[in-house]
């Protein structure tokens, strides 16, 4: 079972940048609302990406989501996201599109999912 991130998560970029998600009104962990995958995923930001330099984009939003979404677990009809959530964002370096920091923090045991 993986912890279900809420909006005290943390959720980074490979180069430390802030990734904000959508958090929902729905289903909350200690008064907190969790996070759920949002459509379209060009809505989650990354603010403070040290990624730069000649030919470098710093990462600012979520491209994708490969892994950490709630098979069962739904908030609002959406899928909450968990703390193995993994992805890319906009982020280029070398042509290669750079990925969200695994495992993300949940700051929470008590609420799991699968």
């Amino acid at each position: 079972m993986a912890s279900v991130l809420t909006t005290t998560s943390t959720v980074t970029c490979v180069h430390d940048g802030a990734v904000t998600f959508t958090g929902q009104t729905k289903l909350r962990f200690a008064t907190n609302p969790v996070l759920v995958r949002t459509d379209p995923l060009l809505t989650n930001t990354a603010i403070g990406c040290k990624n730069s330099g000649s030919g470098i984009t710093p990462c600012k939003n979520v491209t994708g989501i490969t892994g950490g979404v709630a098979v069962k677990l739904r908030a609002g009809a959406r899928p909450v996201l968990l703390d193995g959530l993994a992805g890319t964002t906009n982020g280029v370096v070398a042509g290669l599109f750079q990925l969200l920091k695994t495992p993300s923090t949940a700051n929470q045991t008590k609420l799991t999912a699968q």
